[in-house]
C-alpha cells in the first residue's frame, strides 16, 4: 500500500471537525458493548474507545458521550462491564446504537449478571467488570476510568469484531 500524504489542516474557521473525523476513521479499534446494572435497569451502549491505563492496578478507560442514556448510570457510581465483541455479533451493535431499540437490548443474547453487578455477555471475546474510579468530562465525552476486578475470557480462538471507517469488519478481513 502507498501512502500518499493529503494536508488537511485543522482550521477551527470551517473544517476542523470533518477533517479530525475523516482522519480518525482510519484508526481500527476493537468494538465494545459497555454495560451496568444500576437500581435494577440495565443500560448498555457500543464503545469504539476503551483503552488499558495500567496494570497495577490494572485499570482501563472508555469513553461515553455525555448525552448517552447510560451516563447517570455511570455517574452514581454502578460498576460497569466491558465486553469485547467477537465477529459473530456484528448484530448487536445496531440494537445497542439504535435508541428505539433501547428496551431490547439486552434480550435474545446470553447476558448474566456478574457478581459485582454489571451484566456481561457471556460469549463475548473476553469481559471486563470494573468499579469506577474516577470520571471526568471532556468536551462532548465523559472519560471514565475503571478499575478492573474481574475478568472472563473466550476460550475459542479470538475473531475480534473492528470498528474502521465508518463500519464493522472481522480482523481477518480487514488484514487481507
Amino acid at each position: 500500500m502507498r501512502f500518499q500524504p493529503a494536508s488537511l489542516a485543522i482550521d477551527a474557521r470551517d473544517s476542523a471537525v470533518s477533517n479530525f473525523k475523516r482522519g480518525m476513521r482510519r484508526l481500527a479499534s476493537g468494538i465494545s458493548i459497555i454495560a451496568t446494572n444500576c437500581d435494577g435497569v440495565r443500560y448498555g451502549l457500543v464503545a469504539t474507545t476503551v483503552t488499558s491505563v495500567t496494570d497495577a492496578p490494572p485499570t482501563l478507560l472508555v469513553c461515553v458521550n455525555r448525552s448517552a442514556s447510560i451516563r447517570p448510570a455511570l455517574r452514581e457510581g454502578c460498576a460497569f462491564s466491558v465486553n469485547l465483541l467477537s465477529s459473530a455479533q456484528a448484530g448487536l451493535i445496531h440494537r445497542f446504537t439504535d435508541p428505539r431499540y433501547r428496551e431490547e437490548r439486552f434480550l435474545e443474547t446470553a447476558w448474566q449478571d456478574s457478581p459485582e453487578g454489571p451484566p456481561v455477555l457471556s460469549d463475548a471475546e473476553a469481559s471486563l467488570t470494573c468499579k469506577i474510579r474516577k470520571m471526568m468530562d471532556y468536551g462532548s465525552h465523559c472519560i471514565v476510568f475503571g478499575e478492573v476486578t474481574n475478568v472472563r475470557v473466550g476460550l475459542a480462538a479470538p475473531d475480534p469484531l473492528v470498528w474502521l471507517d465508518g463500519g464493522s469488519h472481522r480482523l481477518s478481513g480487514v488484514l487481507q
